[in-house]
């Protein structure tokens, strides 16, 4: 099954690898556990943006 939550601990090169999934009413997964995002994580997303700000 084809996964773009990059942040799940289930995905892995934009697959899910779990045998089987449960959606919500929303149709989110109700297994889908976020990783957490340290300050140097943020701090290089602010920089890509900045970049790609500063080129448009």
């Amino acid at each position: 099954m084809n996964c773009e939550n990059y942040f799940c601990v289930y995905q892995e090169n934009g697959r899910c690898v779990l045998m089987s999934v449960d959606l919500d009413v929303q149709g989110r997964c109700k297994a889908c556990i976020y990783l957490p995002m340290d300050d140097k994580v943020k701090d290089l997303k602010a920089e890509v943006r900045r970049k790609y700000n500063e080129e448009a």
